[in-house]
């Protein structure tokens, strides 16, 4: 699989889903559909790249009020920024991916330790929660339909870290797209290369002040990814709805006919 990132000078996850093959040979279109972890550390050649470049024309901000506020996005000039926040307010705390690293992991490890569940299982929980919750699924359903006013230029997602919030968005924009799910599971686990020497970093700043073995165990977990927490949304999707193609339309209403669209904005025509 052909994964474009975007070479930036500061932001190291932002990658154009442009070249990914769906199951019937077309290709995604490229400088159309972005996925990034926040912006706030944009430089300005990084700004003028994904502009000039890229045509980037619109900004759907996953994030919540309080992360926005810590790291608002830069201002851009000509391009939309839109605050569509997947979670609610009051779960803020488990969207930290970034911020306050040491507060919430000992919150994270405290709620994990005490109801003898590991971190990958409290991990695996919340994308259950994510997609059983009614106010996510319409978040996500809303997101699809911004993509599908997106008519001209390139539109660009993010969450904080890029890797919860918009890893599941993605996932549903490639299986609506039909690409395949083995393409659509290594897109989402690069988040882990792409975000490889930052971890690093934060495992090392943690160690350094102190953290046990089990804190440094549990904040790795908490911002890397693995492929059983997908397939967790996609087993439940499949075991509510009956099959994939129904929770598209039941759950996030990708009518037959929305989802035609999406393929005819963002696909390349197929070959005769």
């Amino acid at each position: 699989m052909d994964i474009q990132k975007i070479n930036l000078e500061k932001l190291y996850n932002t990658r154009d889903l442009g070249g990914f093959v769906t199951k019937d040979g077309r290709k995604i279109r490229p400088h159309r559909l972005i996925r990034s972890g926040d912006l706030y550390d944009a430089s300005e050649k990084d700004i003028q790249t994904l502009v000039n470049v890229y045509g980037l024309r619109t900004v759907i901000d996953f994030r919540t009020a309080q992360e926005r506020a810590q790291r608002p996005d830069p201002e851009i000039k000509g391009v939309q920024n839109i605050w569509h926040p997947i979670f609610e307010e009051s779960h803020a705390g488990i969207t930290r991916e970034k911020e306050g690293e040491k507060d919430f992991l000992e919150g994270f490890m405290q709620d994990a330790l005490s109801g003898h569940v590991s971190p990958e299982d409290r991990m695996n929980d919340m994308y259950l929660q994510m997609v059983s919750s009614d106010y996510v699924r319409v978040q996500y359903r809303t997101f699809i339909s911004l993509l599908l006013d997106q008519t001209q230029g390139a539109v660009l997602w993010h969450c904080s870290a890029g890797k919860d919030r918009v890893g599941m968005g993605t996932s549903l924009i490639l299986y609506a797209l039909s690409v395949d799910m083995e393409t659509i599971f290594d897109d989402y686990l690069m988040v882990n290369e792409f975000t490889r020497d930052g971890v690093a970093a934060q495992l090392k700043a943690l160690a350094g002040r102190g953290a046990t073995a089990a804190q440094m165990d549990g904040l790795k977990v908490l911002l890397t990814v693995k492929r059983r927490y997908i397939e967790t949304v996609y087993d439940y999707l499949e075991k509510r709805y009956g099959s994939l193609d129904q929770s598209l339309e039941q759950a996030f209403g990708m009518t037959p006919e929305k989802r035609k669209k999406l393929q005819e904005m963002y696909l390349d025509s197929p070959v005769q």
